[in-house]
């Protein structure tokens, strides 16, 4: 999996409030609309001290970035194939342009590592819980997929239930 990283400002005379509505409600949904090889999409709207204008030190030294957009790929061609589709080209990347301060932002090419191992309710080991209550139904049967929803087989774990 790959992981490609942007942290972005807002463009010039631009309100911190301002941008992030536009990122949220309008440029997500146009991503969103048309996911092509896109696996998840995570905006994280930056909330700390960092919010001055562009004339404020505090604005450019603290962090000077007022969101980190992280787009998941399964591979190099699903990245590859979702940059160069007409979609991204004429719809998405000239979006940017409404509300990203674009030649501040930071584009980073990422390989997650899992350092923490997912919550023990979601533990998954081949298509079967690892763990779940008798009485309720296996909480990974609908794996949520942030451009969508994956219904998964049904759990088949009977006898173990949570130590």
């Amino acid at each position: 999996m790959l992981t490609l990283i942007a942290a972005v400002r807002r463009k010039p005379g631009m309100t911190h409030q301002a941008f992030v509505h536009y990122l949220h409600h309008v440029h997500g949904p146009l991503a969103a609309a048309k996911p092509l090889g896109v696996r998840r999409y995570v905006q994280n709207h930056v909330f700390d001290a960092s919010f001055g204008s562009e004339g404020d030190a505090a604005h450019l030294t603290v962090f000077g970035r007022d969101a980190v957009t992280e787009l998941q790929f399964h591979d190099k061609d699903a990245l590859a194939a979702t940059m160069s589709d007409p979609y991204t080209r004429e719809v998405i990347g000239p979006d940017g342009a409404h509300f990203n301060d674009m030649p501040s932002a930071l584009a980073l090419l990422a390989r997650p590592v899992a350092v923490t191992p997912p919550p023990r309710r979601y533990a998954r080991t081949s298509n079967t819980c690892r763990y779940r209550e008798p009485s309720r139904p296996c909480a990974t049967s609908a794996v949520r997929i942030s451009m969508g929803t994956r219904r998964s087989p049904p759990c088949t774990t009977t006898s173990r239930t949570r130590p």
